[in-house]
């Protein structure tokens, strides 16, 4: 979540109908990356893009994703995140 929030649309782009959540698909391999990235629910005013570039640049992270594990293996796994987007 800490990291969705620092990478999200700079402050001086926001406006005030520029709210809602934008829900996105993805794959964890079993290496750790994201892939297969795709939008489930798009608020609209580009937030659904910038829901989906967030998402991308987790694979810039130092640090991977921890992929499944099924009987003692890493699986590829999908995972559904809601992104919410909300002025202070």
């Amino acid at each position: 979540t800490v990291f969705i929030q620092k990478h999200q649309l700079p402050h001086h782009r926001k406006r005030k109908h520029d709210q809602g959540t934008a829900v996105v698909r993805f794959t964890v391999d079993k290496s750790g990356t994201i892939k297969d990235i795709k939008l489930l629910r798009d608020p609209g005013v580009g937030l659904g893009d910038e829901a989906i570039r967030v998402v991308k640049s987790m694979n810039q992270m130092n640090q991977k994703w921890t992929p499944g594990r099924q009987r003692g293996r890493a699986v590829s796994v999908l995972f559904t995140l809601p992104i919410s987007f909300k002025l202070k």
